[in-house]
């Protein structure tokens, strides 16, 4: 392989940004079940 090919491999930095996008993506949609799921415990009746 040439080494000098330029597309071979995406760009580090391109690699790094779309990982960071998929992280906070992923946290937002935890952060949205956790949300959800809180309701849910909160709009069930105390049982003591």
């Amino acid at each position: 392989h040439d080494p000098n090919t330029p597309h071979q491999a995406p760009h580090p930095t391109l690699r790094i940004t779309i990982q960071q996008e998929t992280w906070v993506a992923n946290q937002a949609s935890s952060v949205k079940n956790l949300n959800g799921f809180q309701e849910k415990i909160d709009l069930q009746p105390n049982s003591t």
